[in-house]
């Protein structure tokens, strides 16, 4: 069955894969293979555009794994970057992999290791759907700390509401004793309670059989390939922000927050 500690449940997994298969390869399927590589890498780059991080920006990439998104943020050479992760390969392959400026750390548990209101977005891609949901709402306590005003929170979930994640379900079920790690559910409601207790406002919530973003121009994978108006993550999405102030910022400001890119 599934080990509940996810450090050690994804250490394992990775040397897994590494006593399987090559290095390379092995750090590839360690967030979803070849394919997934670029085409999520891809995917999440265009996301955290489109809800605001700027070239000179600053962002903490938690659960950043062998550099899915990494690989597409080398082109902004101003940007501030963070990558985190339990697995110390890696952060390690990372850290020799990628610019000198982008620094990644091993966390053991559910902190960042950034000081507070030191960024401008923090992303969460398929972390939270391999957490409990007190360690959800710890990294977005965590998340809230290192924020700016105004600061925003990019993460992916898993929810039943959402029919094309059923088979996700089906799947952990019916093999859940050679489960490696959890794979876990959460419902709008939940986030909501979480944003109301930390203070956060909820921008968007979109799900996973439903478009993530449009983008306004074609963008060009690393692989060469294009891709052009609406991208799918495949997982639902929400984009939590830091309020400026103590100030409400429900109803007309949720889509002030969402067109002011």
């Amino acid at each position: 069955m599934p080990d509940l500690n996810p450090k050690r449940a994804y250490q394992k997994f990775f040397q897994d894969l590494i006593g399987a298969f090559k290095p390379d390869v092995a750090r590839r399927m360690f967030v979803g293979g070849d394919q997934d590589f670029d085409r999520v890498g891809s995917a999440e780059f265009a996301i955290i555009q489109h809800f605001g991080l700027k070239p000179d920006a600053s962002l903490v990439d938690v659960g950043c794994g062998s550099g899915r998104l990494a690989r597409y943020l080398v082109q902004w050479p101003h940007l501030q970057y963070l990558g985190t992760d339990v697995v110390p390969e890696v952060i390690e392959y990372c850290t020799e992999a990628y610019p000198r400026h982008f620094r990644f750390a091993e966390v053991q548990n559910t902190e960042i290791p950034a000081s507070d209101t030191s960024a401008d977005m923090v992303a969460f891609f398929s972390v939270f759907t391999h957490l409990l949901h007190e360690q959800t709402f710890q990294y977005l306590s965590e998340a809230k700390r290192v924020l700016r005003p105004g600061g925003r929170i990019v993460f992916s979930f898993l929810e039943y509401a959402c029919a094309a994640h059923h088979d996700i379900f089906r799947h952990t079920f019916q093999h859940f004793d050679e489960m490696r790690h959890l794979n876990v559910f959460i419902e709008r409601n939940a986030i909501e309670f979480f944003a109301a207790e930390l203070g956060l406002t909820v921008i968007v919530m979109r799900g996973g059989d439903e478009p993530t973003i449009k983008l306004d121009e074609p963008v060009r994978r690393l692989d060469g390939t294009t891709m052009s108006g609406h991208i799918w993550l495949g997982q639902s999405l929400c984009v939590l922000e830091k309020p400026t102030d103590v100030v409400d910022l429900g109803g007309d400001a949720k889509e002030a927050g969402e067109s002011s890119k």
